[in-house]
């Protein structure tokens, strides 16, 4: 059921790689994104962004994300708009006046075009 054409019906969507515990070949339990990707569907705002003018410098983009659900943590891999994004922020319940407006937001950073195949 719809209950929000922003948060359900979102023009965007995101895959995102859920952190997972393994333990690594020395015995240390360690985090890293599962093999497995779940697509979300999304809303998305320009938060920020800076271009490099000259070469050496580094790009710094910053998209703010509004979803029902996602299953991000600080060790997920995120594939927006066919680029390897970084959690820039932590995701945050947004509860509101009603169940209609409750959602998670967070905010990514892009990695400078590391393109994505598939």
């Amino acid at each position: 059921m719809v209950k929000s054409r922003l948060l359900d019906r979102g023009r965007e969507s995101l895959i995102v790689y859920v952190e997972e515990t393994v333990t690594d070949s020395f015995g240390n339990v360690v985090k890293r994104p599962s093999g497995d990707g779940v697509t979300i569907r999304c809303t998305s705002s320009e938060d920020r962004s800076s271009d490099a003018e000259l070469n050496g410098q580094v790009s710094n983009k910053v998209v703010r994300i509004l979803a029902r659900q996602v299953p991000a943590g600080s060790w997920s891999r995120i594939i927006y708009d066919g680029e390897e994004w970084d959690l820039a922020s932590p995701p945050r319940m947004t509860t509101g006046a009603t169940d209609r407006l409750k959602h998670i937001e967070f905010t990514i950073r892009s990695r400078n075009k590391l393109q994505v195949d598939g």
